[in-house]
């Protein structure tokens, strides 16, 4: 190793068998057992490092981070082809020479803890060659401000992690793969299957109650047993619920503000060009700083569902028997920008039962385009709504279900044109409501219709009707079938 690697210490003895304890028991038996120190070495990767160090924190023993790595003969680089077999000591013979080894390395300090999380980065990125843990491209992965392919990723996107957090990536890769891919399909949810390849790690359930990085063609779907119980499966794949690092409850409203405006004394100016005339300055109040709270985050889920921006004025489309949607909008407009909003119906169209409640706010019609878009398929929530309060986020849950949803009693569906949207509304419901809704595409032949969206979002309230379990870190839902195909392309990851 070079000097780069020095505060790594490298041990190539065990001190007991890979296991698969619970990481909470097994702190507490060494607790119990008086043990004053105690390691983690996962197999091939870090994942369990951040819950470890708590952990041991907790109770006073010290912890010792570190990892099971593959150890190529010369250079990760290397491509050699697949002779030998595995043996005693878990490494590939062949030729009379291992292909890999295995080695125990563990940080004497912080910084020996950030060249592990080098080495163990690098590996993934460009040192798999057996075992190339990668999707197949189509995968959906939530961001921060909507959903991208997994060919699409780039560095620097803010993308949801197992942990309900958003982290940024920092590279993203590609390969060539000509071989075998899994397929996870979960009960009840409209015949989707995520395709990856045979050792890419699936966070599951057991039937234990114990959630572990399984390789997804060791996952097991189905039923043990024909009974129907919730709980008579073999595995549930984890939908992790948000957990933001900082609760944010207040946004500066000029981040949000389009052109060059100007705020003073409680009000937004923006200079306005005329013809052989001097420009002209046109005022709105609209306070400085947005406390997020239920009633705004209701109207912005509202807007997303049913709002449109024409140039300074917003437009809710309504029914006319929607009074407490009509109720809630024009008192949030009139308390944000002093203003009286106009509710007006069709006239020139008898029968029609529509009313436009509008609002004209140059300021406010900014904000909302900048914070949520325009245009039905373009719609999304802001890219702050998964570390906002959980206040504000149910009213905008609660909002956008109250103008794309329809009630069907133990369930919503909710229907949308925009993709981004429809998989940041089931984030948030997970988060919410415990459900782990289920997205379908429909087309229905019409080129003048758009692609729609559709999923169905479980009550709180309604838990006997659910097909799915939760904790609070995680809903999960039943994994029915593990499917497997040949594949011939690119496969992708990112780091």
């Amino acid at each position: 190793m070079g000097d780069s690697f020095a505060h790594l210490h490298v041990h190539t003895e065990y001190s007991m068998l890979d296991g698969a304890s619970r990481l909470d028991d097994a702190i507490a038996a060494a607790a119990a057992d008086g043990q004053p120190a105690m390691a983690i070495t996962d197999h091939g990767n870090m994942y369990g490092v951040l819950d470890f160090y708590r952990g041991c924190n907790d109770v006073g023993i010290k912890p010792i981070v570190g990892t099971e790595i593959y150890l190529a003969h010369e250079s990760r680089h290397e491509r050699p082809s697949r002779r030998g077999k595995s043996d005693d000591s878990g490494g590939d013979t062949g030729g009379g020479r291992k292909l890999y080894y295995h080695a125990i390395l563990m940080a004497e300090n912080n910084v020996g803890y950030k060249n592990l999380i080098q080495l163990s980065s690098q590996a993934y990125l460009s040192g798999f060659h057996y075992k190339p843990r990668c999707l197949v491209a189509g995968q959906e992965i939530v961001t921060s401000d909507g959903v991208k392919n997994a060919e699409d990723i780039e560095v620097g996107d803010l993308v949801l992690t197992h942990k309900g957090r958003l982290r940024p990536v920092t590279q993203v890769m590609s390969r060539p793969h000509d071989g075998p891919v899994y397929g996870i399909e979960l009960n009840n949810r409209y015949n989707r299957v995520t395709w990856l390849t045979g050792e890419h790690p699936v966070l599951v359930r057991g039937r234990d109650g114990m959630v572990d990085w399984v390789d997804v063609d060791k996952v097991k779907g189905g039923r043990p047993s024909a009974s129907e119980s919730v709980n008579n499966w073999n595995s549930w794949v984890c939908l992790p619920k948000v957990s933001p690092d900082d609760v944010i409850h207040s946004v500066k409203t000029a981040d949000w503000i389009g052109g060059d405006r100007e705020y003073a004394g409680g009000h937004f100016a923006n200079s306005v060009p005329r013809q052989r005339l001097a420009p002209t300055k046109v005022y709105g109040w609209l306070p400085d700083e947005l406390e997020l709270e239920y009633d705004l985050g209701f109207v912005l889920g509202l807007y997303v569902a049913e709002g449109t921006v024409r140039k300074a004025e917003i437009r809710f489309s309504l029914h006319e028997d929607e009074f407490e949607l009509i109720e809630i909008i024009q008192r949030v407009a009139k308390e944000y920008t002093t203003k009286d909003s106009v509710v007006a119906g069709r006239p020139d169209r008898p029968g029609y039962h529509g009313v436009d409640v509008r609002i004209n706010s140059s300021p406010l019609a900014s904000l909302l385009e900048n914070l949520c878009g325009t245009g039905a398929a373009n719609k999304h929530l802001p890219d702050f709504i998964f570390d906002a309060n959980e206040d504000f986020q149910r009213g905008v849950l609660d909002g956008v279900l109250a103008g794309d949803g329809s009630d069907h009693g133990n369930h919503w569906i909710f229907c949308q044109t925009s993709r981004d949207l429809a998989w940041q509304v089931r984030q948030l419901a997970a988060t919410l409501t415990d459900s782990f809704p289920s997205i379908a595409e429909f087309d229905d032949g019409d080129p003048n219709h758009a692609l729609q969206y559709r999923s169905n979002i479980g009550k709180p309230e309604e838990l006997k009707y659910r097909h799915t379990i939760s904790d609070n870190d995680y809903v999960y839902r039943p994994v029915s079938a593990v499917h497997e195909k040949h594949y011939s392309g690119l496969v992708y990851n990112f780091e």
